[in-house]
């Protein structure tokens, strides 16, 4: 009599049909979903934001500021560079936009910076104030806060907020 080895494939695809149907499951609980990657990935696009805005300091010899916030005086989320230009003998000084983050509606991003606006120094070598940004979500179903921290030297640490402190920094943000 001859044995059976191995597996038909019709036993294989449903153990991997079950197998899959457990790990859905589970990174739903866990908190595993498309919008939190893509919440992380706007977290890290403003964290090299900060770096780039570090670099172009040191390249163009200036102070680069990166605002925040769409708020009055300030144009949109991005690299600020000031710019001068004379005008009836007196020198006026401009922001221009370098680089522009995406906007997103259901982000509430509050800084502790003057005006949320962070300036780094000519050379890159420290900013004007340390400070944080807190990035929280406005969504109930996006339960995340996210604090970017900048410190004199321009060092950038990147967390994660949980429980009482996410509550506090979002109830004062809103």
């Amino acid at each position: 009599m001859k044995q059976k080895q191995g597996f038909t494939l019709l036993e294989m695809l449903i153990t991997l049909g079950v197998v899959g149907a457990l790990i859905l499951v589970a990174g739903y609980f866990m908190g595993w979903s498309g919008s939190s990657y893509k919440e992380q990935a706007y977290v890290r696009a403003l964290e090299d934001s900060i770096s780039r805005s570090i670099h172009y300091a040191q390249k163009l010899e200036q102070p680069v500021a990166i605002c925040f916030e769409l708020s009055e005086g300030c144009g949109a989320e991005g690299i600020l560079t000031p710019i001068d230009r004379e005008e009836g003998g007196q020198i006026l000084r401009e922001w221009q936009l370098l680089e522009a983050l995406p906007a997103k509606q259901h982000i509430l991003l509050r800084t502790n910076f003057p005006d949320n606006r962070l300036l780094i120094q000519a050379g890159g070598q420290s900013v004007q104030r340390p400070g944080a940004v807190s990035i929280c979500a406005m969504d109930q179903e996006l339960a995340y806060t996210w604090s970017i921290s900048i410190s004199r030297a321009g060092k950038i640490s990147v967390r994660k907020l949980d429980g009482e402190q996410s509550l506090s920094v979002c109830s004062q943000s809103t």
